[in-house]
């Protein structure tokens, strides 16, 4: 997998220090004809199970979020889980993960995923 810093929502994030992640902005401004995926990680062991959730919106300020999709990912360390991004991507984005408060996530939109 090919990590690219502006399409990161976490890196190595410790969720300890926060649950939501930056704005990405879509440079394409929407749909692609080629969806992206959302890859996830577990670098160090959540305290429980985490739903990870992705918005999109018209606005960087994220003021009328519409969700895309959720995903569940285990606690365990080195636990991944990858999605592709579903029609109706809008030109921003944003992360929220919910069910665990503490342990690290790697979060990131790739063009593909090997999660072996």
């Amino acid at each position: 997998m090919i990590y690219d810093a502006e399409n990161t929502f976490m890196w190595k994030k410790d969720l300890s220090t926060g649950t939501t992640s930056d704005v990405v902005a879509n440079s394409g401004g929407g749909d692609a004809y080629d969806p992206l995926f959302l890859a996830v990680t577990v670098n160090s062991a959540l305290d429980k199970d985490a739903t990870v959730t992705l918005s999109t919106d018209d606005d960087a300020a994220m003021g009328s979020p519409k969700t895309l999709g959720s995903l569940t990912v285990s606690k365990d360390e080195g636990s991944k889980a990858s999605v592709k991004i579903p029609h109706g991507m809008k030109k921003y984005l944003k992360l929220s993960v919910t069910g665990a408060a503490t342990g690290v996530l790697t979060a990131a939109l790739v063009v593909d995923v090997d999660l072996t």
